[in-house]
């Protein structure tokens, strides 16, 4: 039973993909994998020869090739037959005579016809018997050969006796007449002929760089159905670069035998040349004859300039995966990618390939992969193309209908009426529709902005849209050492924990949460009325409310030292009023009066200061008006001046040089400010003293100063100086002395003004507060 369910399952799950599986898409697929394989056959190669072998002559000729200048060439060319006369220029005594200026020479190919008889006692054979070095061509019986010399006379009897050894001549030609290698052995009478140029290595007493030269040679396509077996690919230069000289200077003397010293000389017609021209490149219109051919190819064999070629499996192989790869990235690539990646994916094709044959001489051909990789991309890019086609239509056929609901189709139908083309019609509502979804668009990207809160809008799983205070928010994330997308992944985190602890999925989940090291409030609304199509999408809205939270912490402070504060003379209050209801007529009524009257006052302060520092921090700075502190500081110095009198403290007010220092606040606030300085100067001065006001301007702000004699107050206290209710000594805690209200004032009313107040105290010589204001700066009109 298990086993038939086992097996059962793979054909279960195949009938469900099955009906997802478009017969389209499914011809498709085959269609594309065909490519692929025809590509990926030798045949297909033989298509783009031409192809490949531009792309072989061109990395091949921008490379430096060595030469070693170990073979030279003698042409027998138009200036020997003007000089000798054409019948001693073919003679077979001239060439015997050639050889005798050969002796140096480590081998001599006599790369010609021999058409004229031996005169008596100038034979050829015995020239050649005497150099014992000396390698003749020999026609091929193969029929098979590219370029073989159908016209090359077999060397009679003696000549082939005296000859160190026999070669054939025949190479491989391809596209635009270039040579593109030889055939090491031929078959010919029944035995294997090697090529004239291996001859006349092996004659020469020279050594190949390679070990067997038949594991190299491999079979090239000349056509679809034509295969040539056992080519050995050389990499021949563009151009001639051996060293020639013409036949009859070498004969008459004129170059020194030195110059054919140790190297294989071949020697061979220009002037007349039976078999025709050859080129050994694409890029190069210099043609060349057989002998030159034939010396280039020796230099060549020596110097190992061979092409390593790749087997045929392993061409179709890494043609089949190169188009099959493209072909997966076309299918999953989504977007712009695909066609940046394919584009990738096509040019490392073709640089591994270039890179091989620049540096390893490893030939592999590219065109009929690069034709079938172009051709699976170009079926995919249509088939997108088309999709996109569709989706174009679609979308028109509803902003047509959007047009119609936002009242455009009724002005179409008045250009109707009026005559006007209606080709044109889908056009103008599309623009229409889109300037429409444009003001839209912009209207709604306004109104986040406005807020004054970070708000995103996430959907399926990703942020999508986000305003100025979010991506500030952002930023400063991402200032603490993490990227953008970790800070949108944290946001991300907390609105899922926030919809994970909401009870009810539709409504709003609110949550407080730290984010930046700020308390923040966390919103977390969905969209309901999204298409579904369109995935799921919530705002996430952040308000920040440390402030909020500080402030409300301060307020219960406050009220609890308020409430501290005044339950103790409330307390002493009703306790005096007990003890006077018992005491009766007899008790001392004047004594409890002043006691009440102080102990109420002190509670009446103690509302007024906490009502001042109340109002402070609600300023509104919309409404502050120009002032100058020079009128502030005398009105304080009246209103202090008969506290300072009963202590015999003197009051120095600056010089009033007629320069005014203005500044843009509330003045009342101001001005309860500099009176709370002055009164705290007064009250902790010691009498006789003096309590000095000063007033300046530095740069952008200006300062007034209030320095006294006073006891001075400890460094410890500094950093809580302005906190509310706080007192340097509790002990001096009384209604004389205030309630610890009055320079938390005094700072508030400086920050809300922009400004700050600083002290600097030392104990037993007193204290100096500075107020610390923006400078107003004064316009024409305000001065006139």
């Amino acid at each position: 039973m298990s086993n038939t369910t086992t097996v059962a399952m793979p054909f279960a799950v195949l009938r469900q993909a099955l009906p997802r599986i478009r017969l389209t898409d499914l011809i498709f697929g085959l269609c594309v994998v065909a490519i692929a394989v025809i590509g990926a056959q030798p045949a297909t190669e033989a298509m783009f020869a031409s192809i490949d072998r531009i792309h072989h002559d061109v990395v091949l000729d921008l490379l430096p090739q060595p030469n070693s200048q170990r073979v030279t060439v003698i042409n027998l060319d138009q200036k020997t037959i003007d000089e000798l006369g054409q019948r001693d220029s073919f003679a077979r005594a001239t060439h015997a005579k050639l050889l005798a200026h050969l002796q140096r020479a480590r081998s001599v190919v006599f790369n010609m016809n021999f058409v004229s008889p031996s005169p008596p006692g100038q034979s050829l054979a015995d020239a050649i018997a005497k150099n014992g070095r000396v390698v003749v061509p020999m026609s091929s019986s193969g029929g098979s050969a590219a370029a073989d010399d159908k016209q090359l006379l077999a060397p009679t009897p003696a000549v082939t006796q005296a000859v160190a050894a026999l070669g054939h001549r025949n190479f491989m030609v391809g596209n635009f007449k270039v040579v593109r290698g030889i055939f090491p052995y031929q078959s010919s009478g029944g035995a294997e002929l090697p090529h004239i140029a291996l001859e006349a290595i092996r004659v020469a007493g020279m050594h190949l760089p390679f070990s067997d030269i038949r594991l190299l040679a491999q079979r090239q396509m000349l056509s679809m159905t034509q295969q040539m077996a056992d080519v050995l690919m050389l990499i021949l230069p563009s151009k001639m670069d051996l060293a020639q000289y013409s036949y009859v200077d070498v004969l008459k003397g004129r170059i020194p035998a030195a110059a054919f010293a140790n190297r294989i000389v071949f020697v061979g017609h220009q002037a007349f040349e039976a078999s025709g021209s050859f080129n050994t490149s694409s890029l190069s219109e210099q043609s060349m004859s057989r002998n030159q051919v034939d010396a280039l190819v020796t230099q060549a064999l020596l110097d190992g300039r061979v092409m390593h070629g790749v087997p045929e499996w392993w061409k179709s192989s890494i043609s089949l995966t190169v188009v099959l790869g493209l072909m997966l990235i076309c299918m999953l690539a989504p977007g712009s990618r695909m066609h940046r990646f394919a584009l990738l994916w096509i040019v490392a094709y073709f640089a591994v390939a270039t890179a091989l044959l620049a540096f390893e001489h490893v030939w592999l051909p590219v065109s009929a992969t690069l034709v079938c990789c172009m051709l699976v991309y170009a079926a995919y890019a249509w088939r997108r193309l088309a999709g996109t086609h569709r989706l174009l239509k679609h979308e028109l056929a509803e902003l047509r209908q959007l047009s119609s609901v936002m009242g455009f189709a009724a002005q179409s139908e008045v250009n109707d009426r009026n005559g006007a083309a209606n080709l044109m019609q889908p056009l103008h509502e599309i623009k229409q529709a889109m300037r429409q979804i444009r003001v839209w668009q912009e209207a709604y990207a306004g109104v986040i902005n406005m807020l004054p809160y970070p708000i995103f809008l996430e959907q399926d799983g990703r942020i999508v849209l986000c305003n100025d205070k979010a991506n500030a928010m952002l930023k400063a994330y991402a200032s603490d050492g993490a990227s953008i997308g970790v800070a949108e992944e944290a946001i991300l985190g907390l609105a899922a924990g926030c919809r994970a602890q909401s009870q009810d999925g539709e409504a709003i989940c609110v949550s407080e949460v730290t984010m930046g090291e700020r308390e923040q409030l966390l919103l977390v609304t969905p969209f309901a009325f999204l298409n579904e199509a369109d995935g799921a999408a919530k705002l996430i809205s952040f308000v920040d409310i440390q402030d909020v939270k500080e402030t409300v912490v301060n307020d219960r402070q406050a009220l609890r030292y308020m409430a501290h504060d005044l339950r103790n003379p409330l307390t002493t209050m009703l306790a005096l009023i007990e003890q006077q209801d018992g005491q009766g007529e007899s008790g001392g009524g004047e004594a409890f009066l002043d006691d009440l009257r102080r102990l109420t006052n002190y509670s009446l302060r103690v509302a007024q200061d906490f009502m001042q520092l109340s109002r402070a921090e609600h300023l509104d700075p919309a409404s502050f008006l120009p002032l100058t502190l020079n009128e502030l500081a005398s009105e304080a110095l009246d209103q202090i001046g008969g506290a300072a009198d009963q202590k015999q403290i003197a009051l120095l007010a600056p010089d009033d040089d007629g320069g005014n220092l203005w500044v843009s606040g509330n003045y009342d606030m101001l001005l309860r400010a500099t009176v709370n300085l002055l009164d705290n100067a007064v009250k902790y001065s010691p009498p006789g003293s003096a309590i000095v006001l000063r007033m300046e301007r530095a740069q952008q702000y200006v300062c007034l100063s209030v320095q006294d004699q006073g006891i001075g107050i400890p460094e410890q206290a500094l950093p809580q100086l302005f906190d509310p209710f706080f007192q340097v000594d509790k002990r001096c805690q009384s209604a004389r002395n205030g309630v610890g209200l009055g320079l938390p004032f005094v700072r508030t009313v400086m920050e809300r003004h922009g400004g700050l107040v600083e002290v600097a105290s030392e104990v037993g010589r007193g204290s100096c507060f500075r107020l610390v204001l923006p400078a107003y700066a004064m316009g024409e009109e305000e001065h006139a």
